[in-house]
């Protein structure tokens, strides 16, 4: 076992993931079938196999034992029923069906997703072609805009949670499967202090592992939008959203009520598409929240509203006395969203790259949506046209 792994193990809490094995024993065969594959996908938790009804591919998700937030299920089960008339409902993961399994740590729920490939964050290494971005932003919003129009907000939209479709790996036999997959790599699990392992631990950790990239990287690439575990439907927000700090919105950082423009300020971050475009978010993501606010105050001509401000001064005050802390800091250098855009944009070197029209245009759609008033926000989405043009 590689060093990676083992402390992946390591930091197995007693009652998180149940043996995969044990999920495919307990389900029951008079409604599925499914085979003994072990499991492969980037997600820890997520299986892939063959589809009893549809003989397709499908990820099951097992949740872990404490987790008993039935937000996601719900939200899942809405969408699922809802018509597909709409553009963006195809960037949607779709749910196929669910059920639960009583494991050594308890009961987990288990979710059975359209299985997808790698996400854009692996499979752009730095950052996309023009071309490709324009596809991705396009899809992803129309995706967002499906959302909206059902009152649902995803509520943790960033590039790991954006994966590209795979249409064509249920014509492949589960060997061909595997080996498109590559080599499953697995390890035992075993005790620092060499030790008998519980029974609620699992014996081997499996390396994750994805479709490559160059088999799905098409020209016109089609992504799904996956992972609704922050998802939440809009006259029941909850207080507060776990998602990445470089694409939190700032009335998640000030304990502000939450509503569906929160995806509005990620759809800035990411697929508006700052993160596409450069490679990187237009927000530091290894900060303390204090600090993410200075930065969004830095680059955003915008004024915080009077509500939060009283809060912003406790941070201000922090800030100055971390740096009393640490004198020899000069502080970073200061930059607008559109110089920052331009800094990062123009550090690389591609040919097939945006045009300085294209870039303005797009640092204009960006600043739409990254307003830290929520209702002042883009509001594209809202009323069904999702704010495209410049990825025409």
């Amino acid at each position: 076992m590689t060093r990676q792994m083992s402390r992946r193990a390591r930091l197995l809490p007693a009652n998180s993931y149940s043996i995969p094995s044990i999920c495919l024993q307990r389900l029951n065969p008079n409604r599925r079938h499914y085979s003994k594959m072990p499991p492969h996908t980037h997600n820890c938790g997520i299986d892939a196999e063959p589809f009893y009804r549809t003989n397709s591919y499908v990820a099951v998700k097992v949740k872990i034992s404490k987790d008993k937030d039935t937000r996601e299920l719900e939200v899942l089960q809405a969408l699922s029923a809802l018509p597909k008339h709409h553009p963006g409902s195809s960037h949607i993961n779709q749910l196929r069906d669910h059920f639960t399994i009583d494991g050594p740590n308890g009961f987990h729920e288990c979710l059975v997703l359209e299985i997808t490939g790698p996400n854009i964050d692996d499979a752009a290494c730095s950052r996309l072609p023009a071309n490709i971005v324009k596809v991705v932003a396009k899809q992803i919003l129309q995706g967002l805009d499906f959302l909206a129009a059902n009152d649902i907000a995803h509520g943790d939209l960033h590039t790991r949670n954006v994966t590209l479709a795979v249409s064509d790996v249920n014509s492949l036999s589960e060997a061909d499967f595997v080996a498109r997959l590559g080599k499953i790599e697995t390890g035992p699990v075993t005790r620092l202090d060499g030790g008998h392992l519980e029974d609620n631990f699992p014996t081997q950790i499996i390396r994750p592992a994805s479709f490559p990239t160059s088999d799905i990287m098409p020209e016109n690439p089609s992504v799904k939008i996956i992972d609704f575990g922050q998802a939440f439907f809009g006259n029941n927000a909850p207080n507060t959203l776990h998602n990445p700090i470089a694409v939190r919105a700032p009335e998640i950082v000030f304990g502000d009520q939450l509503d569906l423009r929160v995806d509005l300020w990620s759809a800035g971050c990411l697929a508006q598409i700052f993160e596409l475009v450069t490679g990187q978010p237009p927000f530091a993501s290894m900060q303390y929240p204090r600090s993410l606010v200075e930065q969004m105050l830095q680059e955003i001509p915008d004024e915080l509203p009077i509500r939060w401000q009283a809060k912003w001064q406790v941070m201000h005050e922090e800030l100055a006395q971390d740096r009393a802390m640490w004198p020899e800091y000069e502080g970073d250098e200061i930059f607008t969203l559109q110089e920052w855009l331009d800094e990062c944009y123009c550090f690389h070197d591609m040919k097939d790259g945006f045009t300085k029209e294209e870039l303005a245009s797009l640092a204009e759609a960006i600043g739409r949506m990254l307003r830290f008033e929520p209702s002042l926000r883009a509001t594209g989405m809202s009323s069904g046209k999702a704010d495209i043009t410049w990825a025409q």
